[in-house]
């Protein structure tokens, strides 16, 4: 039997499918995190820890702080977390010290093209605002960090370590152009994606859902996670494009994502 291409292995791994043995070498060098500087991992966590906030309304989900402008916070999410509130819904907010706010539901704006949307609130209190990192250096082989609300563990904030499968620049459906392998849990939607300096790589979105935990009435995302990287955001909030014209994959990276996003999609 001849052997599977490593980027075909990584994602069939993902969904379950069983693989020659032959294949896991080739599988495991694609996987394997290259070395980088980097923070502590408590102060990495504390970045995650202060940025990163709980939303709660028509579905509870995930979001993280990424701008300011005097007393008014910009906090990023995904999209599918805000997109089901009804005008007038209760929508609230509770950052890092334990405080809930108000969200205005006018205030919902969605990012177009991609799984990302944007909400604001006013307070006077400083809270620690993310730092985006420069999309042209999020490479695969990189750690990586999620942070998030989780419904199982009584929605407190949950980490998880893991690496970066792939980061492609090729056109992803809904913009998941990130690859990782952290598990995370229903509920960690619209959470921080944090590299090994505590900046800001973008937001989860997806994941898989482990079977077995799924039929004893436990939802838990395992395996290779989708994030949509946050420079969609600075392209949003300058006036860019954030998401041009469909195009082939070039890289590993873009065949990794695109394959991904193919077995989300039924048949």
């Amino acid at each position: 039997m001849r052997r599977l291409p490593a980027l075909v292995a990584a994602l069939l791994l993902s969904a379950g499918q069983p693989l020659l043995a032959a294949t896991v070498p080739s599988l495991m060098v694609l996987l394997a995190p290259s070395p980088a500087p980097a923070q502590g991992t408590g102060d990495i966590a504390n970045v995650a820890r202060a940025i990163t906030v709980r939303l709660e309304g028509a579905i509870a989900g995930s979001g993280v702080l990424v701008g300011r402008d005097g007393n008014r916070y910009t906090v990023l999410t995904a999209w599918h977390v805000v997109s089901g509130q009804r005008a007038g819904e209760e929508l609230t907010l509770t950052t890092a010290d334990g405080k809930e706010h108000q969200i205005d539901d006018r205030t919902i704006q969605r990012i177009p093209d991609v799984d990302l949307a944007l909400v604001s609130f006013v307070d006077a209190r400083s809270y620690r605002v993310a730092v985006i990192a420069d999309p042209e250096r999020i490479e695969r082989g990189q750690q990586v960090l999620v942070s998030g609300f989780p419904y199982r563990r009584q929605q407190k904030l949950f980490f998880s370590s893991g690496t970066l499968v792939a980061s492609a620049k090729a056109t992803i459906d809904q913009g998941y152009q990130l690859l990782y392998t952290n598990d995370t849990d229903a509920g960690m939607s619209g959470g921080a994606i944090v590299n090994q300096k505590g900046e800001l790589v973008g937001i989860h979105g997806r994941g898989e859902i482990d079977a077995t935990a799924s039929a004893m009435g436990r939802i838990v995302k395992t395996g290779v996670n989708q994030g949509v990287p946050a420079g969609f955001y600075l392209a949003f909030i300058s006036g860019r494009v954030v998401q041009g014209p469909r195009q082939g994959g070039e890289t590993i990276d873009d065949y990794l994502a695109q394959i991904r996003s193919l077995l989300n999609q039924p048949g």
